[in-house]
């Protein structure tokens, strides 16, 4: 299990680059990959190793494929209309993963197991853990203090800290800080509960902020955000604001999600 989401975190890849991220000696990987090989688990494509059918068709019709299918098409709708990256999160294991991704015009990041961070990081993690059980929450976060922006970053998938990298200065603490301790996330989650949304004005990055909603319809604890540039989030903060409201209602589709736009769009400004 550990080579195959490996694979899916870093694949394309390589079986000395595989050995490496393991720490696991290259001619085991290489048994392994093999045997993997035989029984479509994974496949060689351009001299690199992937994920094959047999892995693809894993969860098929588990709550994951159900979730990506009812996500799709509202993160598109959204980012069709904001011109921003939009995501789909759901909690897997003790992390909020990105499942579904719409592109933006500027860098992005795609879904899988390599777009993680935990549940008190970022807009869409906090609104994922705001729908957690106490006993549920305390299970998954670390003790107090909770880490730091720098150890934060640090532990990140690498393709989240390739987004981040181009704007993350980890010398420089400019940065809106995360909350280090459960009673600051509480009272943060508190507010996620009542008001329905919760935002990250910059948190690992100055340059990037989110706003995320709670998802509660799809058929894990999920949340939808949208990410980018932190002048495009604040310019359109109430446009924003209504189509992830109106993108995890329980009847939502990609024409409610226009409609819903085209109805701000045509209010007129005092």
């Amino acid at each position: 299990m550990a080579l195959l989401e490996a694979i899916d975190r870093w694949g394309p890849i390589t079986v000395t680059e595989l050995a490496r991220h393991l720490g696991i000696d290259k001619a085991i990987v290489s048994r392994m990959v093999t045997a993997c090989q035989r029984d479509g688990w994974v496949i060689r494509h351009e001299g690199r190793i992937v994920l094959g059918p047999r892995a693809s068709l894993l969860g098929h019709g588990g709550p994951m494929d159900q979730s990506v299918r009812q996500a799709e098409p509202l993160v598109h709708a959204i980012a069709g209309v904001t011109g921003l990256m939009t995501q789909a999160y759901g909690l897997v294991g003790t992390q909020a993963v990105a499942f579904a991704s719409a592109k933006g015009p500027g860098p992005s990041l795609n879904p899988g197991l390599g777009t993680f961070t935990p549940l008190w990081v970022t807009a869409a993690g906090r609104s994922i853990a705001a729908q957690l059980d106490e006993a549920t929450l305390d299970a998954i976060l670390p003790s107090d203090p909770l880490p730091d922006t720098r150890d934060v970053i640090a532990g990140l998938g690498p393709e989240f800290v390739a987004y981040l990298s181009s704007t993350v200065d980890p010398d420089e603490d400019t940065h809106p800080a995360l909350p280090r301790t459960h009673a600051e996330l509480r009272r943060e989650l508190e507010a996620i509960r009542r008001d329905g949304i919760a935002s990250d004005p910059g948190q690992l990055s100055p340059q990037i902020a989110c706003i995320a909603v709670p998802w509660h319809h799809a058929a894990l604890p999920a949340a939808l955000a949208c990410v980018g540039p932190a002048t495009d989030i604040a310019r359109s903060r109430v446009l924003i604001t209504t189509l992830l409201k109106a993108a995890v209602k329980r009847t939502a589709t990609a024409h409610s999600i226009t409609t819903a736009a085209a109805e701000i769009i045509a209010e007129p400004t005092s």
